[in-house]
């Protein structure tokens, strides 16, 4: 059994499925692969958010995570989004001890991963929380 921050969970894999379904085209594949394990006797769960999409240019990828940090290829798609899902997500994570990133090919798609430490009660931090 683990316990987290259920909500906060959930929303950081809900910000980033969320892009990479609005930026693959019909068609193509989304795939969520995760993971649980202990390192340094601390729980931790790894999720991994693949995508067939169009992928990240070079030159745009260091504008991901930050605010408002569009990316010039897909201004025309990202019209309902304001830039702030991942700049919100990297911030949960980090809070919960993890890390955040991607890798990404032009028009060949992109994983997005993120590794939270698990049983932590940041609920002072965050509010309410659902464990």
């Amino acid at each position: 059994m683990i316990s987290t921050d259920k909500r906060r969970l959930q929303q950081v894999l809900l910000n980033i499925q969320s892009n990479a379904l609005k930026f693959t085209e019909k068609g193509g594949e989304v795939t969520v692969f995760y993971s649980l394990y202990k390192l340094d006797g601390k729980s931790y769960c790894e999720i991994q958010v693949k995508d067939t999409g169009m992928g990240i240019k070079r030159k745009d990828k260091k504008k991901l995570f930050k605010l408002f940090g569009f990316v010039q290829s897909t201004e025309d798609i990202n019209t309902r989004g304001i830039g702030l899902g991942l700049v919100i997500s990297k911030k949960i994570v980090e809070r919960f001890d993890g890390t955040i990133g991607f890798k990404s090919k032009w028009s060949k798609g992109s994983t997005f991963a993120f590794r939270m430490q698990l049983n932590q009660d940041l609920t002072d931090t965050f509010g309410n929380g659902d464990n």
